[in-house]
């Protein structure tokens, strides 16, 4: 059967272009090494917005590449992509014309049964998503759904551990999110699975947190259908000059509601996909 990307996925995507003084480039350049010098010292860091007046979605975009190029000299590398935004209720708060993209790390790659410690976190935070691993690259839009299935190799359970780091936690926008490179630190994968015969927007899921359970939800939450949101996260990435490569993972959109994190013994119950565990201790923990 066909399927068909839902209304709110359907977004016009196109490369992204600005033109951009030096002084533009120069707040840039400051705010980068701010944000790595506050993380570096794991201290909070002012959104881009409120240093940088004229920052538009080019610029913040720029900002996210500027720091993922500083991570990856320090040794680290990509492991995939995630996506912000994934839902008409979370693009309106946000006044965003559509989803964002970041960049996972192999640093914050965590298997499920890890011990995951809090050390360097602002403020922690928890979702649950579902991350489409790649056997082939994607360096193109991709045009369909269909298209976009036979370049995936798995699909597994991620729950996400941001770090909402901003000054003010509760105000920043959209453009922050992006310049900020949505908060990307730690992640944890659950076992992997063919896709193909799953109904992916059914799956029911729900995480608890020393047997008490914390938030719940289902596939379809993520931009009205994992495939179709996935396909837009997709093109996004490659709108902004990025590429998939195999063995890469890609995360959608959050199911259930966003948590904060406490130490303790957490276990997400993915349906069809599994059980993923995992431990969190404070950063004082032996």
């Amino acid at each position: 059967m066909r399927r068909t990307v839902s209304a709110v996925a359907a977004l016009a995507l196109t490369g992204l272009a600005s033109v951009c003084s030096t002084t533009d480039l120069r707040s840039e350049h400051e705010y980068v090494a701010a944000v790595i010098a506050a993380d570096r010292e794991a201290r909070p860091f002012a959104p881009a917005t409120a240093v940088i007046s004229s920052l538009d979605l080019a610029g913040a975009y720029r900002i996210q590449r500027e720091l993922v190029r500083r991570r990856l000299a320090s040794g680290d590398r990509i492991a995939g992509f995630k996506s912000g935004l994934m839902s008409a209720s979370s693009l309106a708060d946000r006044k965003a014309a559509e989803p964002l993209v970041g960049v996972l790390f192999t640093s914050g790659n965590y298997e499920s049964g890890s011990s995951v410690d809090l050390c360097k976190y602002r403020l922690p935070a928890l979702e649950m998503k579902l991350g489409f691993v790649f056997k082939s690259a994607v360096r193109r839009r991709l045009r369909s759904i269909e298209e976009l299935e036979q370049r995936i190799a798995n699909v597994q359970p991620v729950i996400e551990l941001p770090d909402i780091a901003y000054a003010n936690p509760t105000t920043y926008r959209a453009l922050d999110m992006v310049a900020a490179n949505i908060s990307s630190a730690k992640f944890v994968r659950g076992a992997a699975h063919e896709p193909q015969a799953l109904d992916l927007d059914a799956i029911q899921i729900s995480i608890e947190r020393d047997g008490r359970e914390l938030t719940r939800g289902v596939g379809k939450q993520s931009l009205d259908g994992q495939w179709s949101s996935l396909l837009v996260v997709v093109n996004i990435i490659v709108a902004n000059g990025g590429q998939i490569r195999p063995g890469q993972i890609v995360v959608t959109g959050k199911i259930g509601d966003k948590k904060d994190v406490h130490p303790g013994r957490y276990r997400a119950d993915y349906g069809p996909l599994g059980i993923a565990d995992f431990q969190i201790k404070s950063c004082d923990s032996s």
